[in-house]
Formats: C-alpha cells, sequence, structure tokens
C-alpha cells in the first residue's frame, strides 16, 4: 500500500473487503476483519490523510455495514453495497429468476437511503454499475433498443439526484446495454460457468433418469445478468476496425457489441440530446446544488410506493445561493407504461417549477411557472425534476 501512496494515488478500492480474514467455519463476516481494517488505518493510512477508501462487502447486512463505515471506528470510508444491483435476484442467487416487482425495487431504494444516513455520520457511497453487475440499461429496463435512450436517462436522474459518492462505470455515460453474446457457451466468467453448472447439477440431481434437463430459464437470466456485459470494450467509433478501441486484428478479451451503429462515444460527443451530454449536465446540475443533492434529506412521496409504476422522492437542502429555500420534486416511471399520470403535490408557501425533463432536447429548460397540483401524464421510462422554491425561480441559475 505505500508503495502506491508514495506514487500518488488517490484511494485503494478493495475487493470483498469483508473477506479479508478467514476462519476455518468460513462466516460472511470473518470474526477478526474489523480489527485488520483498524490496523491498515493506523499503520498506513493515517500517514496519507487525503487517501480515499471504498470497500465491496458483500453478503453484508446493513447493521454490518455500518461498522465497516462509521468515522469513528477509522476503518473503511465508503462501502459498496449490492442490494440496488442485485434487486431482482431471486432465493437462488444471481441467475435465479424470482418474483420481483416494480415496489421491491423502490423499497430498496428507500432502505438503502433511510437506512445508512438517518442519525448516523456514516457517509453512503451510490453505484449501479460494475465490473461484477450487468449493463443497468437492460437489467433495469426491458431490453427493448427503443426505450434504450430514456432508461439511460432515467437512471442518470436517478444516479444523479441521490444523497453520497456517486461512483459512473465506464460506458454506463453512454448507455451501453447488455453484449449481445450468444451462444451461452460464448460467456466465458468463472461466477457464471459455475453457477450453470451448480444449477444443471441440483436439477439433474432432483430429476428422473433420462430426462433432459431444461435449462432455457437460466440461460435467459444469464442473458439479463451476467458479469460478461460490463466487461466489454468502450465503442469509441462506429465504423472503425473494433469501433476504435484498437487497431488489433486478432481477438479481443471480449468481441465489441453490435449495437455500435446506435450507441458510441463519437456519434454523443456534440449531440444535445444524447445520453452522454445529459450524463454531464446533470453531474454539473448535482455540484451546483450539492447542498441538497449530495448533503440533503430524502424523503418518498407515499403515494408512490406501491404497486404503481412511478416512484417520486424529495430532496431537502439549502441553496448554495445562500437565503433561497431550495429543494427538488423527482418523479421517475420506472416502467415502459405510456401515458402515466401522476398528480402533482402542493407545497405550502412554496411553487413547483419544472427543470428537467428527460423527454426535452437536451432534458434542461429554464421554466418558472408555478404546476403545483397540476396533472402531469408520464412516458416510458420518463424523468421530471421540479424545484420547489420559497422564492421565484427566477433568481435561480437553471442552465447547467
Amino acid at each position: 500500500m505505500r508503495f502506491w501512496l508514495e506514487k500518488g494515488i488517490a484511494g485503494f478500492r478493495m475487493d470483498v473487503i469483508n473477506m479479508l480474514a478467514k476462519h476455518p467455519d468460513l462466516p460472511n463476516a470473518p470474526p477478526r476483519v474489523h480489527d485488520y481494517l483498524q490496523e491498515m488505518r493506523k499503520e498506513v493510512l493515517d500517514h496519507y490523510p487525503e487517501t480515499m477508501t471504498v470497500g465491496e462487502l458483500l453478503y453484508t447486512s446493513r447493521d454490518e455495514v455500518k461498522l465497516y463505515v462509521e468515522p469513528r471506528r477509522r476503518e473503511l470510508d465508503l462501502a459498496f453495497e449490492f442490494d440496488l444491483c442485485a434487486w431482482n435476484f431471486g432465493p437462488g442467487g444471481r441467475f435465479d429468476q424470482g418474483h420481483h416487482t416494480v415496489q421491491d425495487l423502490k423499497r430498496i431504494i428507500c432502505r438503502t437511503w433511510n437506512g445508512l444516513r438517518s442519525g448516523e455520520t456514516a457517509w453512503q457511497a451510490f453505484f449501479l454499475e460494475s465490473h461484477d453487475t450487468a449493463r443497468c440499461v437492460t437489467h433495469f429496463g426491458n431490453g427493448k433498443p427503443e426505450h434504450s435512450a430514456a432508461i439511460a436517462k432515467l437512471l442518470a436522474v436517478l444516479s444523479t439526484t441521490l444523497c453520497g459518492t456517486l461512483f459512473v462505470y465506464q460506458g454506463q455515460e453512454i448507455g451501453m446495454e447488455n453484449h449481445t453474446a450468444d451462444p451461452i457457451e460464448s460467456f466465458d466468467d468463472i461466477n457464471t460457468i459455475n453457477a450453470i453448472r451448480t444449477i444443471e447439477r441440483s436439477r439433474h440431481e432432483c430429476s428422473q433418469p433420462g430426462v433432459t434437463i431444461d435449462m432455457s430459464d437460466v440461460h435467459e437470466q444469464v442473458r439479463l445478468k451476467a458479469r460478461d456485459h460490463t466487461r466489454s470494450a468502450i465503442p469509441w467509433k462506429h465504423g472503425e476496425p473494433n469501433a476504435g478501441f484498437s487497431t488489433t486484428t486478432g481477438p479481443l478479451w471480449k468481441p465489441m457489441n453490435s449495437n455500435t451503429d446506435r450507441i458510441d462515444v463519437a456519434s454523443q460527443m456534440s449531440a444535445s440530446n444524447s445520453v452522454l451530454s445529459f450524463w454531464r449536465d446533470m453531474i454539473e446540475f448535482r455540484r451546483i446544488f450539492a447542498e441538497t443533492i449530495v448533503f440533503g434529506t430524502f424523503d418518498a412521496v407515499d403515494d408512490t410506493l406501491s404497486e404503481g409504476p412511478i416512484f417520486a422522492y424529495i430532496r431537502s437542502g439549502t441553496s448554495h445561493k445562500g437565503p433561497i429555500k431550495v429543494d427538488i420534486l423527482v418523479v421517475l416511471n420506472l416502467t415502459a407504461e405510456d401515458h402515466v399520470p401522476f398528480a402533482l403535490p402542493y407545497f405550502e408557501g412554496a411553487k413547483l417549477a419544472r427543470l428537467i425533463d428527460t423527454r426535452w432536447e437536451g432534458g434542461f429548460i429554464a421554466d418558472a411557472s408555478d404546476v403545483s397540483g397540476g396533472l402531469v401524464h408520464l412516458g416510458p421510462y420518463q424523468a421530471l425534476v421540479f424545484f420547489i422554491v420559497k422564492e421565484t425561480a427566477a433568481s435561480l441559475h437553471t442552465d447547467p
């Protein structure tokens, strides 16, 4: 660690750090892991006070996560939890389809942001993609190309309007989709291979001799959730060899996705309505209103916590401009349903001004009209963001 810190690195991402210690019984939370992390802090990290640490915590309960990131314990700064990425995993694991609903997704989001920070000093990390997940556009969406950009922008709104430290994985900012790998044998991640073998072996043991084992449901889940999907190369420019990623004439680690004609960096760089441009604007929006978005409170709108497609929440804080009170209302249609109605609430002593609509060109609009109490209809995977202001919205700088 000292070797790399002396070279000037800013921090460490610590893979499955909760498995650092080993015990003969192999529990998920080995008893001495906290001792080792505190020793690491004392012996190394304290001598590099600007260093940041984020630890990946698998199979860890919310109460256990707090032990890792509570500042007074001096272990980790941040933790990667997988509750949201695994929202539709079944009881049998990643490739078990299970029975999950939009309400389950809402519940996990609320549990995540009402758990770690409520009355705590611990800090939150947020991510939807990593090298251990599928592409979130496919994982959280319906897999239809016509909805791809809308889903990517909706997830950008979700990601940039929740508190804590945001992590964006390579390719997420251009809305990359799951790899189009086929047949199933082309998935070569050892995690996937072992899972398929384990499930197939279990089904053989439970079936009559000579019966053909149907694995089509597992293969469908592999195509949706396998880790291979986030391990393919970035498509820089459609039409160039390997979409501009490499000039090699040999095979890449993973073949390029076949949809580079729709999704590549070059076509999105200058397009004002692209997923990449929208991500840039949303990150700047998050920076400008950090007091509300990064550090503020999170409150779900109770009427949207049922099984319906709409999920809405309020982020509250103090504007960077000083005395102006700026909260935001975020409204998301988490499904492909069209013309979904949502009654905008009234806020006593405040007005509601629409700022972001993922269906607008560029996404942002400076509209000070008060829409409190109005009715909006959301299209498939549409996201809206409103200012809740106690003074005129004209005094706010809304152009990122």
